[in-house]
């Protein structure tokens, strides 16, 4: 899928606009074609992705792909709210390096390290800012149902 060059506008908290390049993704998009990726068996994926945030520009993002990893059920998970079901699909270790559309230093901002699940669920990430790394586990998963628009 080709994505076209547009720009975005700020109204709040000032008028701003940025250009975005042909091939920027949002992050929902970037994570839909992150795991094709994966499941194509491609090892580097390298693109930009406009989140909206701080009202700067896209941010570079690369991605390397891991060998396919089925998570395991724990009696750990068990004990916690976790929908062990929604875990059973294969995975991939991935690491993000992000870098700012701003900067032109060559090291990332930062960098995640991440297992993703074929249906888009993180179950642990830890994100690395240089000067202090974060460290995050999924504690309560559980099947929401689907409602549609309009109901």
């Amino acid at each position: 899928q080709t994505v076209k060059a547009g720009s975005v506008q700020y109204i709040i908290p000032e008028q701003t606009a940025l250009d975005l390049s042909a091939g920027t993704l949002f992050p929902i998009a970037h994570t839909r074609e992150l795991i094709a990726a994966a499941e194509a068996g491609k090892k580097v994926f390298h693109v930009n992705v406009f989140d909206g945030g701080e009202g700067k520009g896209a941010y570079e993002i690369n991605a390397l792909i891991g060998r396919p990893v089925m998570p395991i059920a724990t009696a750990k998970h068990k004990a916690k709210n976790i929908d062990e079901q929604l875990l059973a699909v294969q995975g991939w270790n991935v690491r993000l390096a992000v870098f700012s559309a701003e900067e032109t230093d060559s090291n990332a901002d930062y960098e995640l390290d991440m297992t993703l699940l074929a249906n888009g669920i993180i179950k642990d990430m830890d994100i690395d800012y240089h000067d202090f790394t974060i460290s995050q586990k999924l504690v309560a998963l559980e099947k929401i149902n689907e409602e549609k628009c309009g109901e």
